[in-house]
């Protein structure tokens, strides 16, 4: 049982805070690219129970806000430098979704340990086994 390692549960246990922070500061992304106040674009930003659906929102304003400029434009959305800005923030969305994916992973998959032979194995169905400490496969 995971009980008998508290070093696997501190782990998993860090894994869910620092994923609530990263999705407090794509919240605040959002409220900063929609030029509105922090404590409305985190509302919005949590409001989807899926992480997923977060962050394809997040995607979705940053392509209409950042978008090329277009023939018949008649603001001054589309100044020099958000091309490079779009590219940053599409690049935060992609690695946020990855790291998220691997939270998921960790958090919504089953953990069990049992012995073998003169160790013990910390395994992660359908992900990850640990022996030692040390990643066996994948």
């Amino acid at each position: 049982m995971l009980e008998n390692h508290p070093e696997h549960v501190h782990a998993i246990g860090m894994i869910s805070i620092l994923n609530a922070n990263l999705e407090e500061a794509l919240g605040e992304l959002l409220a900063r690219a929609l030029h509105i106040r922090v404590e409305v674009g985190k509302a919005v930003y949590r409001t989807p129970k899926s992480a997923f659906v977060r962050l394809e929102i997040l995607e979705a304003a940053a392509k209409a806000l950042l978008r090329p400029k277009e023939e018949g434009d008649t603001f001054n959305e589309n100044e020099e430098g958000k091309a490079a800005a779009l590219q940053r923030e599409l690049q935060v969305v992609a690695r946020a979704r990855g790291i998220i994916g691997r939270r998921h992973k960790v958090m919504h998959d089953a953990w069990g340990s049992w012995p073998a032979g003169p160790t013990e194995l910390i395994v992660q169905l359908n992900a990850i086994i640990v022996r030692e400490n040390e990643k066996v496969a994948e």
